[in-house]
């Protein structure tokens, strides 16, 4: 009934990370005919300052109830649990708030970045600010395993920023500012609905030694999540010194692209998290990680492979000319994304065993080197030196999450087997992608060696036949 109930939940979720995905990349042919690639450039700046500041925005204290609510015996004290979790981080939200209007005009102003902070910037700090108040409601969402509710929410949610941004910029012609005034309207409209949620959920208190021990659990996860952003976001700021706006529009639509993988990472790591927390150190747990894990890395492999292969055929379907030259570092993003998977289903292992010092330590290092690669190799290289960056640290993050962590696997070792093939097959597909014109006989061709590779990845992982075709059936 549990595995049931997993498998449901995964199914939901990938609902639930499909469809905002998708709006992401349907957003991409708007984006590339109605916006000049420096347009996307200051979008994709934007939205990397506006992750790192969201970190600050909620201190971790999402994983802090996540991780305590099942230790709350009765339903008074779970809804006290999430009333102080969610009074926490509004106040220190309303502080955040008046700090980014005072210090980031001068902060653009001395730095000399290539765009104004009015009225992009600001009216990003006021979205990230009406955006933090969902947190506690999807946090809810999962720990009471009401997965259909917390897709719902963020499916309509997206929906609705995608009909507005659409119409805003090319029905009105708002031009760049469609997106960020879009993104405003439907937040302005949701904080209703995240209210309404928190008074029904939640009781609202204040309680000092409660927030303190919240605190003192999550205070060591804060650096990891921004080492963790260092590693995905920090290279579009480093290139902002060094290449024009219109490479950093061509890199982020191809990081766009790849990252569409986490609609599968994503979706089975939410679904999965509260079952580790709760089966670890019981009886099957063993097994019942191995099985999960090794189809979730099959599952994610072949989603990877699709995605290379057929780059360059997404990107002349859906883009410009002026942005197609970005499937080029779609692989190269794709490697990150497969090790970043791996990276996930660990780290969830680690805070499991409550070694968020590991976890932290772990992101933090990585934060480090992917900053440091940045810094050294983009002048030289430049976008595809920060791509090469990401996974290399997700590779440093790993082995030492490995060596941190008391739970032992040799799965890894199918991982770099498997991750090898998938580098050494993009390579070949993509120099053999010369084509200039979108075109169906190169996709049947690559979709048949995907076919190939299905079976490969089935055989390094285990995964029988049988399960094959009914993952084929669930599909199809």
């Amino acid at each position: 009934m549990a595995k049931d109930k997993v498998a449901s939940n995964t199914y939901i979720y990938a609902i639930g990370e499909i469809v905002p995905r998708l709006m992401s990349l349907f957003l991409l042919p708007i984006f590339t005919l109605y916006l000049s690639p420096s347009d996307y450039g200051i979008i994709s700046y934007t939205n990397s300052l506006m992750l790192f500041l969201f970190v600050f925005s909620s201190f971790a204290l999402n994983t802090y109830l996540l991780r305590t609510y099942f230790d709350r015996d009765t339903v008074e004290d779970r809804k006290k649990l999430i009333g102080n979790v969610f009074s926490v981080i509004i106040l220190f939200n309303c502080i955040l708030l008046i700090a980014g209007y005072t210090i980031f005009p001068s902060i653009f102003g001395y730095a000399e970045i290539q765009f104004p902070f009015y009225p992009y910037l600001s009216i990003s700090i006021l979205n990230n600010f009406l955006e933090v108040f969902s947190i506690v409601p999807l946090v809810i969402f999962r720990v009471k395993q009401k997965a259909q509710y917390f897709v719902a929410l963020n499916v309509i949610r997206s929906l609705l920023i995608f009909l507005l941004t659409y119409i805003l910029i090319v029905h009105m012609d708002w031009g760049i500012m469609g997106n960020y005034y879009g993104r405003l309207i439907i937040n302005l409209c949701f904080l209703v609905v995240y209210l309404i949620i928190i008074a029904k959920q939640a009781t609202l208190n204040l309680k000092w030694e409660q927030a303190k021990k919240a605190l003192k659990f999550s205070m060591p996860l804060v650096p990891g999540a921004i080492s963790y952003l260092l590693i995905s976001m920090s290279d579009r700021i480093i290139l902002e010194r060094y290449v024009s706006l219109s490479e950093v529009g061509i890199y982020s639509v191809a990081f766009t692209l790849a990252f569409s993988l986490r609609i599968i990472t994503t979706s089975a790591y939410r679904a999965f998290e509260p079952e580790i927390y709760k089966r670890y150190n019981g009886e099957g747990f063993s097994e019942f990680f191995h099985t999960g894990y090794k189809n979730y890395m099959f599952i994610v492999l072949i989603a990877a492979s699709g995605l290379s292969f057929m780059s360059k055929d997404i990107l002349l379907l859906m883009t410009t000319a002026s942005f197609v030259e970005g499937y080029y570092l779609v692989p190269i993003f794709l490697i990150g994304g497969l090790i970043t998977a791996e990276n996930i289903m660990l780290g969830s292992l680690v805070i499991a065993e409550k070694k968020t010092h590991v976890s932290s330590f772990s992101t933090i290092t990585g934060g480090l080197v992917s900053v440091i690669s940045n810094i050294i190799f983009v002048p030289y290289f430049g976008i595809y030196a920060a791509a090469v960056s990401l996974g290399l640290a997700y590779v440093v993050m790993n082995i030492i999450l490995l060596k941190g962590m008391s739970f032992k696997s040799k799965l890894i070792l199918n991982d770099f087997f498997a991750i090898l093939i998938f580098i050494t097959s993009s390579y070949f597909v993509t120099q053999y992608s010369n084509y200039q014109e979108f075109a169906l006989k190169p996709i049947a061709i690559k979709g048949l060696l995907l076919l190939v590779f299905v079976f490969i990845y089935g055989s390094i992982y285990g995964v029988s036949l049988s399960k094959i075709k009914s993952f084929a059936r669930r599909i199809f």
